[in-house]
């Protein structure tokens, strides 16, 4: 395995839900590249954006993901807390990377409460639901059960990246996380879900994906 950049991290993730993982081969959990900064600990736990797992429903605190400094990495077995913690976190971090990089904002981004670090609980609970909450400093991220299988919010690259477009447009301009108005309300939501979208297509095996189901459903609609 090839050793990122020094001051570079790599950790895996998924690209898409894991329901549309199982659709598509190339969404599935791939490594990538991230530059979360100069501190890098266990949780994970970057200069930024640190994990606390711990589980309001069962009233526990999951051990966390361990950082190998040697090969800069985060690595955990796929169907484990630790696999998720990991996910959690890059989405977050790569999704704050994309606005902060120079072809976007080009500058740090503030968060919208005293201190540097967004914490994310990737198992905060049982329910169907996900959001960020200033208050806590937090995106929280719960699970529930659906046709015999536990799904897990914190494993949705849409759901985790729109959660983290709320926190981020919050640092930009705090006085959107007020509903003054139904325009406020939506205008967040909207920013969340273009985020998803946007951070989704930072990857080029997610851009394939999309322009060859473009190009099969156009083959249907014109050949049919």
């Amino acid at each position: 395995m090839s050793k990122p950049k020094p001051e570079n991290v790599k950790a895996e993730m998924y690209l898409s839900d894991p329901l549309v993982a199982r659709k598509y081969a190339s969404l599935r959990v791939q490594e990538v590249e991230l530059k979360p900064g100069p501190v890098v600990l266990d949780g994970p736990v970057s200069s930024r954006v640190a994990v606390v797992d711990y589980d309001t429903s069962q009233d526990t605190l999951y051990p966390a993901a361990r950082f190998d400094a040697k090969e800069r990495r985060f690595k955990a077995p796929l169907d484990s807390h630790e696999f998720r913690q990991i996910n959690a976190w890059a989405t977050v971090q790569s999704t704050l990377e994309m606005y902060e990089n120079a072809q976007t904002l080009g500058r740090r981004i503030p968060w919208g409460f005293d201190g540097n670090r967004l914490l994310v609980l990737p198992h905060a609970g049982y329910w169907e639901n996900a959001f960020y909450d200033r208050k806590t400093k937090t995106l929280q991220f719960f699970y529930f059960e659906a046709n015999d299988e536990r799904i897990y919010t914190c494993l949705s690259h849409d759901i985790v990246s729109h959660e983290t477009g709320h926190a981020i447009l919050d640092g930009i301009r705090p006085l959107y996380n007020f509903p003054s108005s139904p325009d406020t309300a939506g205008f967040h939501e909207s920013l969340g879900d273009i985020t998803a979208i946007l951070a989704a297509l930072q990857h080029r095996t997610y851009v394939v994906v999309t322009i060859e189901e473009a190009a099969n459903g156009a083959r249907k609609f014109f050949f049919r």
